[in-house]
């Protein structure tokens, strides 16, 4: 890939009143190659398919990260889903899936340091960490039943079934970082040590839908 765009480092189109042009680095390169093998059954009273991808994507920019290329926000080397049907009666199916893939590349601070009261952060290579591994399993039971003018569905399913954490991304935050003044010791500035932390969505989650075709 040729003629590629990225933000300058400490960049976005939020609050930011310059043209939008001056917000990228511009004529960066990628590469993108990888390997997919699917397995997939389509008969019987047990059917599916199991789907794997072995791949990799990197980007380079002569003014990020020192010239030297880097993965992409996206780049995952291996990525693996499982989807199987089992028809447990004439008119119940019992489903699941579940995928699998390599935390996303992520770039984090190294160093930090004071001026004047103000904390300032040291971030080194572009995404030189990786998120926590995502997987996740859903399953479901389809009861289905043939009406006068069509078929009816109840659908329950069960998202997350493990109730997995899996990062949708990670923020620098303390417990508290305050102020206090005393008599005696006058004023005081106190705070708790800088942690990381991630952020999740999708916990486990039950759900009921209704469905009629016709």
């Amino acid at each position: 890939m040729k003629e590629l765009i990225a933000f300058k480092p400490g960049e976005s189109f939020f609050n930011n009143d310059k043209n939008w042009e001056d917000l990228i680095e511009k004529n960066g390169t990628g590469t993108s190659f990888g390997l997919e093998l699917l397995l997939q059954k389509h008969k019987g009273k047990f059917t599916g398919w199991i789907g794997a991808t072995f791949s990799t994507s990197q980007r380079e920019f002569i003014n990020l990260n020192n010239g030297v290329t880097f993965p992409f926000k996206y780049d995952s080397p291996v990525d693996v889903g499982i989807a199987l049907q089992y028809h447990l009666l004439k008119r119940i199916t019992v489903s699941a899936t579940w995928a699998y893939h390599t935390g996303y590349p992520v770039t984090l601070a190294t160093e930090r340091y004071f001026i004047d009261d103000r904390e300032v952060f040291v971030y080194d290579e572009i995404n030189s960490y990786r998120m926590r591994d995502f997987h996740r399993l859903d399953i479901g039971f389809n009861f289905k039943k043939q009406k006068k003018w069509g078929e009816r569905i109840w659908t329950i399913s069960f998202i997350n079934l493990y109730n997995r954490q899996n990062p949708y991304f990670y923020y620098y935050k303390r417990k508290f970082n305050h102020y206090t003044y005393s008599s005696q010791t006058g004023l005081t500035h106190e705070i708790s040590p800088l942690k990381l932390y991630q952020m999740s969505f999708f916990p486990f989650l039950p759900s009921f839908s209704y469905s009629f075709s016709f």
